[in-house]
């Protein structure tokens, strides 16, 4: 295993730790620290289908392969609702509309895919997470993809999705708190420990993700999770 490697590894591991220990420990805001511990697990499985891709997994079951992109729509939702939830004490089963994007990519997605034979299947991942430099790759791939699935690799739109809709969801999450925070400084004197503070700091840090995430997104030097597709089996890049 390579550092790189190591560290997603280590990140999955400690979202796990995390998760487990907010749904386990005793809190008032069980709800919402069940939410969280929903928003750690998809992060955690997103550096989990990294490191699979660095080790080359997906060579030798390609099936699963788009499984676990779709939980990247699940962020925003989930951390708006870890807020909506403290703010508001409960939340509504209408919530879950929230989640359509996310359902919508994976039944859009992923049987469209299973229908493929495994070599093209190995196509597709392999030029998806590839540095695109095999122009006969190109041309398997061109050859068995449908032309909207051209269309979403080449122009990254799974990224540039994931990044609008994460943040809208971040300036909800920013304006709900600003909203919980008025209607405290009309009821209560001391407000210290219910501004959630923490929460717009932690709202501001994904934004600040997002930023980074869209600078060096096509950055090659920053594909860390990619692998060579004409290797013979699992490796270590």
């Amino acid at each position: 295993m390579d550092l790189v490697g190591f560290f997603y590894g280590f990140g999955v591991l400690q979202g796990l730790i995390l998760a487990g220990v907010l749904v386990f420990a005793p809190s008032g805001h069980r709800l919402a620290n069940a939410i969280m511990a929903g928003l750690v697990v998809a992060i955690a499985l997103n550096l989990l289908q990294s490191w699979l891709i660095r080790l080359g997994y997906y060579l030798e079951h390609p099936a699963g392969a788009l499984l676990i992109p779709p939980l990247d729509f699940t962020w925003g939702p989930l951390l708006y609702l870890y807020a909506y939830t403290l703010t508001t004490g409960d939340t509504h089963w209408r919530q879950l509309l929230h989640f359509l994007p996310a359902a919508a990519i994976l039944l859009g997605s992923s049987p469209a895919f299973w229908q493929n034979s495994p070599e093209e299947q190995r196509a597709f991942i392999g030029y998806l997470w590839s540095l695109r430099t095999d122009e006969s790759l190109q041309q398997v791939f061109t050859a068995s993809t449908p032309a909207f699935w051209e269309v979403w690799v080449e122009f990254h739109l799974h990224s540039s999705l994931f990044v609008l809709q994460f943040g809208i969801y971040c300036a909800l999450v920013v304006r709900r708190i600003s909203h919980h925070n008025h209607h405290l400084q009309r009821h209560f004197s001391s407000l210290e420990d219910m501004n959630l503070r923490w929460l717009r700091r932690l709202t501001l840090a994904c934004l600040l993700f997002l930023l980074v995430f869209l600078l060096f997104n096509r950055a090659q030097l920053l594909l860390v999770g990619h692998f060579d597709v004409n290797a013979p089996g699992p490796s270590t890049p």
